[in-house]
């Protein structure tokens, strides 16, 4: 056969020969002398043949390429689709697994779900939709009622003066939550004093023992507003003192912090006490951030969070630093023996009797940031994308675990089996052979996690382990906030004072505990409680206490 070559676009003349002594050959066996007009008319002939099985064949070919090309057009449309999908599942997962001081910035804002999208204006008006019917704390609400409104329908009195048989079938229930100024009250105490002129002395009214601002318009609901204000709120003392926050009590900054001191001090032992019980648990999550504190001689000095785990009454224990030494972690865990959650900042390393686990979510921003960082067009291609996905299938894993209520044990199990660990060595088989090309920051993104892999799966140990350091991370946010508010400490004292309330405060949030209400118990019954009553101060932990007061939210 002669072919038009589709590479080279040039005639294949190995079938032109073939057919010249194909001729020659069988005249030969014919006996027949054929002479040179007789050839030439058989080479036209077979030369006519191949130019039209040419053209054919070109024909087919150019309808094969733009069929091709349909099909290809059509194909980019299907994975562009896919991408999209892709992409806001990506983003919904991030959200899930990530924290949001984590989440990628440069999210395509068509990916991205609005919130108003949840209350669109078509649906405002479909029928069966009741108006107000939000996703309110009924519960709450119920507990909190202060006056109930029956409300009966217009017709009601007079078609019952007229004998109508009225049989009530139900009713509809709303809320309504009104907003009242805060008021404060103020209580005069008057100390009558007497001359008792039969001995020549003088005798008065003593003042309350129980009052542990004897010298101050301040009691314990009211220091409880205060630091409430500074450490939930985000208010710092200065904008108190200048506003309408006490309705014109009148309290200086300066006495507001030595309120501050004085409630640190005097709650000093139920700080201890927490401190003691998360020491015990079989996990800590770890993280830091800066404090500048006046007076110190640093730009900044540091402020340290230890988190308990899921599995157990949720604790927070804030600690003070002039510096980020390794020390510092070292001389607070130096009780504990467990499992130890961190960024793998290295000043968590080498704490005896302590095994490390280093987050996932740590690892996988390293990845995320590299994509962030090249072009649209590019990042379904990019080795640092494949590196996400692959990470995200072992987060969506522990999503399904989470999700379905699995305990501890369940867990580890789960984690231990073999589509699970396939899923591990999927992601360090893939960063393996990255990394033998890698420049960069995907290098270095790929050494990040081979180097301290045994520490990155060390999680599966134990199914009480969180992947990520999220919790201790949320627990660093509200202070964070905080910190944008009141700036700095005046000193470290005020510093050290910040880190044991806050300790307080974070840690009666995260049991659902009022944080305000629960100062303000705590201060009225610690005052008398001797420092080595363990007993008594146990009884003011916020899951010992709200069981006891109501103390809820």
């Amino acid at each position: 056969m002669f072919l038009l070559n589709k590479d080279t676009k040039k005639l294949d003349l190995i079938g032109l020969f073939d057919i010249i002594i194909l001729i020659k050959t069988s005249g030969m066996e014919h006996g027949k002398n054929m002479d040179y007009a007789e050839e030439i008319k058989a080479l036209k002939k077979a030369l006519a043949e191949r130019d039209a099985i040419i053209a054919k064949q070109k024909r087919d070919y150019d309808a094969l390429e733009a069929k091709f090309r349909r099909l290809q057009e059509k194909l980019e449309e299907k994975v562009k689709e896919l991408e999209a999908i892709q992409e806001k599942r990506r983003v919904e997962r991030a959200r899930i697994f990530v924290p949001k001081t984590e989440t990628m910035k440069d999210e395509p804002e068509e990916q991205v779900v609005n919130e108003a999208e949840g209350c669109r204006r078509e649906e405002r008006g479909k029928p069966g939709r009741k108006r107000g019917s939000g996703n309110f704390n009924t519960e709450w609400l119920e507990k909190h009622v202060d006056d109930a409104e029956v409300l009966f329908p217009e017709e009601y009195g007079r078609l019952k003066a007229e004998g109508h048989v009225l049989v009530e079938m139900g009713e509809d229930v709303s809320y309504k939550v009104e907003s009242t100024p805060a008021r404060h009250k103020v209580t005069k105490i008057i100390r009558k004093k007497f001359a008792d002129r039969t001995k020549d002395t003088v005798i008065q009214a003593l003042a309350d023992p129980r009052d542990f601002f004897p010298h101050s318009v301040a009691t314990p609901s009211l220091a409880a507003e205060l630091i409430n204000g500074k450490m939930v709120l985000g208010l710092p003392y200065y904008r108190m003192e200048n506003n309408d926050f006490l309705s014109g009590v009148g309290i200086s900054r300066q006495t507001m912090c030595r309120i501050q001191l004085e409630v640190s001090d005097l709650l000093k032992p139920i700080y201890g006490r927490m401190a003691d019980i998360l020491l015990k648990d079989k996990v800590i999550y770890a993280d830091e951030t800066t404090l500048k504190v006046i007076g110190s001689g640093k730009p900044n000095c540091y402020m340290w969070v230890y988190s308990s785990g899921h599995y157990s009454n949720p604790v927070y224990v804030y600690e003070f630093s002039k510096d980020r030494d390794g020390d510092n972690p070292r001389r607070m865990l130096k009780r504990f023996s467990g499992h130890l959650v961190t960024d793998a900042y290295q000043g968590y390393n080498g704490i005896d009797g302590v095994k490390n686990c280093f987050c996932w979510a740590h690892a996988r921003r390293n990845f995320v940031e590299i994509v962030k960082s090249i072009g649209t067009e590019a990042r379904k291609d990019s080795k640092a994308a494949e590196a996400v996905r692959l990470i995200d299938a072992v987060f969506m894993e522990e999503r399904k675990m989470r999700e379905a209520g699995w305990g501890p044990e369940k867990i580890r199990a789960a984690r231990n089996s073999e589509g699970y660990q396939k899923l591990l060595k999927d992601v360090k088989g893939y960063l393996t052979e990255t990394e033998k090309t890698a420049v960069g920051k995907l290098l270095t993104a790929c050494k990040y996690m081979l180097k301290r892999w045994d520490s990155f799966i060390r999680y599966c140990d134990d199914g009480h382990i969180e992947m990520t350091n999220n919790i201790s991370e949320r627990a660093v946010k509200p202070f964070v906030i905080a910190r944008k508010n009141f700036l700095f400490s005046g000193n470290a004292d005020g510093a050290e004072s910040t880190a044991e309330v806050f300790s307080l405060v974070q840690t009666a949030r995260a049991n659902g505990v009022d944080p305000e209400k629960y100062l303000a118990k705590c201060i009225e019954l610690a005052v008398g409680i001797k420092p080595n009553d363990r007993k008594e101060w146990d009884r003011l932990l916020p899951w010992n206490l709200s069981k006891e007061f109501d103390l809820e939210y």
